[in-house]
């Protein structure tokens, strides 16, 4: 077996196991919630990530499941940060832009 053929079947031995073993992490809006309820779940979360002149915003929606009112949603940032209430309009937007659109396509010759 030439060399670099022989190189190449070694490296993937050796990452085959880490590929198996490895999982993805699930996608969130990094952060925690505090609240006084120990059921207190987050059902679901959307955020929405821009960079502006070197400026980053994160929109972040969170929906919670809790039998108390009140909660609190810790987020760690690097440097202070700016917080303030969203705009549910923004999210709409989104979601229009990104939802799926159907096309019909009639050929007159089949390609097969």
């Amino acid at each position: 077996m030439p060399t670099h053929m022989f190189r190449i079947v070694v490296a993937l031995l050796i990452m085959l196991p880490g590929l198996l073993i490895a999982s993805p992490a699930s996608a969130c809006a990094c952060g925690g919630i505090a609240s006084n309820d120990p059921s207190a779940r987050v059902n679901a979360e959307t955020a929405i990530v821009s960079m502006t002149g070197g400026r980053e915003t994160i929109d972040m929606r969170l929906s919670m499941r809790s039998v108390n009112s009140d909660a609190a949603l810790i987020v760690p940032t690097p440097a202070p940060a700016t917080v303030s209430a969203g705009d549910q309009a923004l999210f709409d937007k989104y979601s229009r832009i990104s939802e799926p659109r159907t096309e019909t396509r009639r050929h007159w010759w089949s390609s097969s």
